[in-house]
């Protein structure tokens, strides 16, 4: 079955991924890319390893205004002292 090449990425720090019935499978990370199989203005429907899955469509928003600077500045923060690959 070929899927359509859309993707998402997540913006939220975690997003639940959740099965046909709306009930949690688990916690998917911050930058998770996803093939979208479909969507709406509230729920978007992913390809996953586990098989298809929702997310909410605001995971996948950013949603930055002008008076959004505070925002940004506490995003950030949650990943103060986080470890990371640094590859070269």
């Amino acid at each position: 079955m070929a899927y359509p090449t859309t993707t998402v990425r997540l913006v939220q720090l975690t997003t639940p991924l959740l099965d046909d019935d709306r009930q949690p499978v688990m916690d998917l990370p911050m930058g998770t890319i996803l093939t979208t199989v479909a969507q709406d203005a509230d729920w978007i429907q992913v390809v996953t390893p586990l098989g298809k899955g929702w997310i909410t469509a605001q995971a996948a928003q950013l949603g930055i205004s002008g008076d959004d600077g505070q925002r940004l500045l506490t995003l950030a923060q949650h990943f103060l002292d986080t470890p990371y690959l640094w590859e070269e």
